[in-house]
């Protein structure tokens, strides 16, 4: 359930294709997608019209393969529900 969020395929980050704008975007690949993550609970989904946001995405997602632990997990999907369910805010 908690991994680096799917993109969609050729999917673009300011306007460029996700490689080009972060290199080292295939290091997010290195686990299974989930339905929530570092990122989205740090803010960091909807659109990436912005490649700082976007590249922001990643480096979060890639935070989270270092740090991957089951405690992280079970923070994200607190932390999910809280904000996603309880508060409303989304943020």
């Amino acid at each position: 359930m908690v991994g680096p969020r799917p993109h969609v395929a050729g999917q673009l980050a300011g306007g460029q294709p996700y490689k080009d704008v972060v290199p080292y975007y295939d290091d997010r690949l290195r686990v299974r997608p989930g339905i929530t993550g570092w990122a989205q609970i740090n803010g960091l989904r909807g659109s990436t019209e912005d490649a700082d946001l976007a590249r922001a995405r990643v480096d979060h997602d890639l935070a989270y393969i270092q740090n991957l632990s089951v405690t992280l997990d079970i923070r994200i999907l607190f932390l999910t529900v809280k904000r996603e369910f309880l508060t409303g805010s989304g943020n």
